[in-house]
């Protein structure tokens, strides 16, 4: 389950970087949305990792009752 959500993760952002290289925007547009798009990406990471994390430590509790 943790290597699907990190490969499908990884292949939104490919995607998303693949997308904002073809479209035609400035330098300075571009940065600046790859600087929010990366914001975000990390910030789903974080949760998506915290989640799997939360759900292993409750997993765990569950074994141990």
């Amino acid at each position: 389950m943790k290597t699907s959500i990190a490969l499908l993760l990884g292949g939104a952002a490919i995607g998303v970087a693949i997308g904002l290289l073809v479209a035609p925007k400035s330098g300075k547009e571009m940065r600046a949305e790859l600087k929010d798009k990366a914001g975000t990406f990390r910030n789903k990471f974080v949760s998506a990792v915290n989640q799997a994390r939360k759900e292993g430590h409750m997993a765990g509790m569950a074994e141990r009752i």
